[in-house]
Order: structure tokens, then C-alpha cells, then sequence
């Protein structure tokens, strides 16, 4: 009995070696990819995430945005949207449909608006 509680340990030590190396490789991996350049992200993009990334592009240019002004903001997005790729959270789960609301939400800062009986919002 105490070999087989030694066995156990053996194999529980091992697992916990297994899962932290698993997360180490991960901090790396997420590391790697908040440093990597958005140009380099984009070229990792699966199809899914590619098309996401187009669809907001022209959402962000028909709202108004230059194009130097569209593709900054989806730069600041690149490396979210690769990490959880990785995680397998696709753009379109992790920040929902691209609409207009979406588009304006994550892209302008808020601003207090005045309603229509002039109280700030």
C-alpha cells in the first residue's frame, strides 16, 4: 500500500511539472505575441478571424475613418484577438458581430452626450 501511495505522488509530481510547463510555454506564447508587430499578427489570422478583421475594416471606413486611422485601431486589437485565437476564442466571440455600435464602442472614447432634455448621459 505505501508503494502504491508512492507510485501516486510519483505521478502527481509529474503532472504538476507537465501543467507548469504548459503554462510557462503559454506566458511565452502570449509574451511573444504582445511584442510580435500587428503586420506579423495578421499573417497568423485564421480565415475566420481574417474575414472578422475585414469586415471591420470597411465598418470603420464607411463610419468616417482614414485608412491609416482603420488600420491603427485594428492594430491595437492584433494581438487579443491572435492570444485568444490560439485559445480558440475566435474575434467574433470574444468582441461579438461587427456593427456600427460595435465599431464606435471600442474605436472613439466616450464622451458625455447631452440627451434631448440636456442632461449629460
Amino acid at each position: 500500500m505505501a508503494d502504491d501511495l508512492r507510485e501516486k505522488n510519483k505521478e502527481a509530481v509529474e503532472k504538476q511539472k507537465v501543467t507548469a510547463a504548459k503554462k510557462l510555454k503559454q506566458a511565452e506564447t502570449t509574451e511573444q505575441i504582445y511584442a510580435a508587430k500587428p503586420d506579423d499578427l495578421r499573417s497568423q489570422l485564421s480565415n475566420k478571424n481574417e474575414e472578422y478583421v475585414f469586415k471591420l475594416n470597411k465598418y470603420l471606413l464607411d463610419d468616417g475613418f482614414k485608412e491609416d486611422e482603420a488600420k491603427e485601431a485594428i492594430d491595437k486589437m492584433m494581438p487579443e484577438i491572435v492570444d485568444n485565437q490560439i485559445k480558440g476564442v475566435p474575434a467574433n466571440q470574444l468582441y461579438g458581430p461587427v456593427t456600427k455600435k460595435l465599431v464606435r464602442s471600442f474605436t472613439q472614447p466616450k464622451k458625455l452626450r447631452k440627451h434631448h432634455s440636456g442632461h449629460l448621459q
